[in-house]
């Protein structure tokens, strides 16, 4: 069976906290590569939420079969959640595999939009308590060397961090609502 293809796109969500950064395919390494860099650790921390509701989104997409990715849109920065993001999926074995099990109605199940809708919904409302990540810290530091001050430096790379990532939605409904999709013919 060939492949079928979507279009979704999600609308941006405004969250603060552990709810910031709304969602970003790039990670804070791939906008490092092109030399940009978050402006403080929290800009970091946001960014690293957003790329970690993309992956959940994803493995919820993923949990109905093969989905692949091939296209993203996105306005976003590395100090800049988007305004929506867009995707295309490619669905591999066609429509078929697109079922999921509703949760708002025991016993049913969802098919086609309905149930990319839940996923994405599902992925939004996504919440992690004290999950370990590595996160990139651009905060400046005094240098010292032999116990003189050398100066401001930027400290480099990563490091290992426990933070909370809280959903962008409350629940499924609110979720469903933030995304349109539309079958690409």
């Amino acid at each position: 069976m060939l492949s079928t293809f979507y279009t979704v796109t999600i609308n941006r969500i405004v969250g603060s906290g552990d709810s910031a950064g709304f969602v970003d395919s790039t990670p804070v390494q791939q906008y490092m590569v092109s030399g940009l860099t978050p402006n403080t650790l929290v800009d970091s921390m946001n960014k690293t939420r957003a790329n970690i509701r993309y992956k959940n989104i994803i493995e919820n997409l993923q949990s109905m079969g093969n989905i692949y990715v091939p296209e993203v849109d996105s306005d976003g920065g590395i100090n800049s959640s988007p305004t929506a993001i867009t995707l295309t999926l490619e669905i591999e074995r066609g429509d078929d595999i697109l079922t999921t099990q509703d949760e708002l109605n025991s016993g049913e199940y969802l098919y086609g939009i309905a149930a990319i809708k839940r996923c994405v919904a599902r992925g939004l409302m996504e919440t992690r308590s004290d999950y370990t990540y590595s996160v990139y810290d651009p905060t400046m530091t005094t240098a010292n060397i032999n116990g003189v001050n050398a100066g401001s430096a930027v400290r480099h790379g990563s490091f290992v961090t426990t933070f909370n990532i809280h959903g962008l939605v409350a629940n499924l409904s609110d979720g469903e609502a933030a995304c349109s999709v539309s079958k690409v013919v």
